[in-house]
């Protein structure tokens, strides 16, 4: 237990260190040749001493950053570095605010155990969410997307020679969409999402990076009762992460079947967990899969009558629910 509560503590300072680019801030003025003092790194982070300070203490008492023998100086260790600082540090790292966002959401979280508490709960009660799942996607998807993702469900050819019409669905504030419509010019790409604020992020992200990218649309609809116009109009229909928060994934799915077109495709990006937590407890990661469905994807999921969806219990689930012409690709996220 004790091991437990350090690292429930250590979390919350490794989102500090992400959120606020103290990691950045070690490695820009220190090294183990030539380490800093908190006063040093605080004036690099344009932040308070004394609270650099400690902050640096909890890391160095984790054994994340590493302090000379007097306790003074302070050093990230050039292994660690790619890890903890830079633009794309290790996807875990950013995993650590998913702590932070259940926590705030504690107090209403345990009044969904009661018998006579609410079903579930919607996505604006969780602070920043989309924010945040834009981070978790771009950490774990952004790098593979193009590069291994689309040649593995064999639509590179299609997209390249372009005319083809792309829907992703759940997609929050865009970074799928935007990475394929950028790489494949000469295709047509539409993301839908049931959050306003995702959408207006998404379109907001593209104006701000200046994309210049035409071929992309974003608009607010619930996946489950989709245009009528839409009918057989999509090549490729693509869901990253999202089918298992869907209060009625066996409705979103039968929309998804509609809008393809005959000869069309669906992949579903989803973990790869069993249903069993027996076999899913062997895997590190499960705990934090079981955690985070607990405290977010079952509450979004039960927030209204329907099938119910646990994260480990995805791709079950949608084996269960699955149509012709799907692709699913379990990640294991190991390690």
């Amino acid at each position: 237990l004790q091991d437990i509560v350090s690292d429930g503590m250590l979390s919350i300072g490794l989102a500090m260190g992400h959120e606020l680019k103290l990691f950045d801030a070690v490695a820009a003025v220190s090294s183990a040749e030539k380490p800093a003092t908190s006063q040093v790194i605080a004036e690099k982070a344009d932040m308070k001493e004394r609270y650099i300070r400690e902050w640096l203490c909890l890391m160095a008492s984790g054994k994340i950053i590493d302090v000379d023998e007097n306790g003074k100086r302070f050093w990230i260790s050039e292994d660690r570095v790619g890890h903890l600082c830079g633009e794309k540090p290790d996807a875990l790292l950013i995993y650590q605010q998913a702590v932070l966002m259940s926590a705030k959401a504690y107090p209403s979280l345990t009044e969904l155990f009661r018998k006579d508490g609410p079903l579930g709960m919607d996505n604006t009660m969780f602070d920043e969410f989309d924010k945040r799942m834009a981070a978790f996607s771009e950490a774990s998807h952004k790098d593979c997307l193009v590069s291994h993702f689309v040649p593995s469900v064999g639509m590179q050819k299609k997209l390249e020679e372009g005319g083809i019409q792309v829907l992703d669905v759940g997609c929050g504030r865009g970074m799928h969409i935007a990475e394929l419509a950028m790489h494949y010019p000469k295709s047509f790409f539409t993301g839908i999402d049931f959050s306003l604020d995702a959408v207006v992020g998404a379109n907001k992200r593209r104006d701000e990076a200046n994309m210049g990218l035409e071929n992309v649309s974003y608009m607010q609809m619930n996946a489950q009762d989709m245009k009528d116009e839409w009918t057989e109009k999509f090549d490729w229909v693509t869901i990253f992460d999202a089918c298992h928060d869907q209060t009625r994934p066996d409705l979103c799915l039968k929309e998804i079947n509609r809008v393809l077109k005959p000869d069309g495709l669906f992949s579903m990006i989803e973990i790869d967990g069993s249903g069993n937590v027996h076999k899913d407890k062997e895997n590190d990661v499960s705990t934090f899969m079981y955690g985070i469905s607990l405290a977010h994807c079952l509450p979004v999921a039960m927030n209204s009558e329907g099938i119910f969806m646990s994260v480990l219990h995805r791709k079950r689930t949608g084996e269960g629910l699955s149509i012709s012409r799907m692709k699913t690709l379990c990640l294991g996220r190991k390690g």
